[in-house]
């Protein structure tokens, strides 16, 4: 990915509870460097219930204050251990719910990259309900990366979920703006046909395919006339399929997918059928998702 020298480079916030998951998300905010910036590594922590209940007659001395803190700050020190030292900033440890602070740090950077589902005793997990926090959250766009996902850092196939909304627009307008050179960015409409009866299917099925087409059409002028890069860097296609987006989107071979967040009620409720939700939670590609610019 790219690219565009004239962007001014924040950094990237990357969730650490020293997990599997969470190191597969350093490797590829790694690999993201020379695009976004240093890293930022956040870790958080709290008291467990436990730590904070009174003693027992006869139990063990409860554990110092400053256990937990100390537990995190190994953890961190740990994780970034082989991350070189111009590629990263100081890092952020902080008591607290992990999306919290995670997007909290995330807001002054250009974005925050979390594994899909990290576990840990030393710190908040920056895995699973997290990144759905984040990605619901976070003003800066945020990266899920599942584990076992390729980490190299080069998507050249990167395909964006459209359907019209301001939402998706910014996540096509992302995606040329952070493409590598030559790459090939897929705008993908997906949809579940509407009931019709019988008499009418065929007339049903010719006004969606005209919606769509006329849908992509629109979202590709938008990209191309909004973004700073010339379209001869990258080769803008379309495509519209029938059937459920987060199945289509999944089944392209892309090696990034990037959606638009649906803003903060939408997204928060995977019963709504979320596309972005239900990316953060089941997806097996890294997934970008861009926040509403009206959000």
């Amino acid at each position: 990915m790219p690219t565009n020298t004239t962007m001014t480079k924040r950094g990237i916030a990357v969730g650490i509870d020293g997990s599997e998951g969470s190191r597969t998300a350093l490797k590829w905010a790694e690999a993201h460097t020379d695009i976004f910036g240093p890293i930022h590594p956040v870790i958080s922590w709290h008291f467990p219930v436990w730590a904070t209940a009174p003693p027992l007659p006869g139990s063990p001395a409860p554990l110092p204050r400053d256990y937990f803190e100390d537990l995190a700050r190994e953890t961190v020190d740990r994780s970034m251990r082989h991350v070189s030292a111009q590629h990263q900033r100081p890092a952020v440890v902080s008591q607290g719910r992990a999306g919290k602070v995670l997007c909290s740090i995330g807001a002054r950077c250009d974005l925050v990259v979390v594994g899909s589902r990290g576990r840990s005793a030393a710190a908040d997990a920056f895995g699973g309900s997290t990144s759905t926090y984040c990605a619901a959250h976070s003003p800066s766009p945020v990266a899920i990366v599942p584990h076992g996902a390729d980490t190299s850092g080069r998507a050249h196939r990167i395909v964006v979920g459209v359907d019209g909304s301001t939402n998706a627009n910014a996540a096509l307008l992302w995606a040329i703006d952070h493409a590598p050179t030559g790459a090939v960015i897929v705008a993908l409409y997906a949809h579940l046909p509407l009931g019709a009866p019988f008499e009418l299917a065929e007339t049903y099925s010719q006004l969606s395919e005209e919606r769509a087409l006329s849908l992509l059409d629109d979202a590709r002028a938008h990209a191309i006339s909004n973004s700073g890069r010339p379209s001869t860097e990258y080769e803008l296609v379309t495509r519209h399929v029938m059937g459920d987006p987060r199945e289509a989107l999944e089944a392209t071979e892309a090696e990034l997918i990037v959606v638009g967040a649906r803003g903060h009620r939408g997204i928060a409720h995977l019963v709504l059928g979320s596309v972005a939700t239900s990316l953060t939670h089941r997806t097996k590609i890294t997934t970008v998702v861009v926040p509403d610019p009206g959000v």
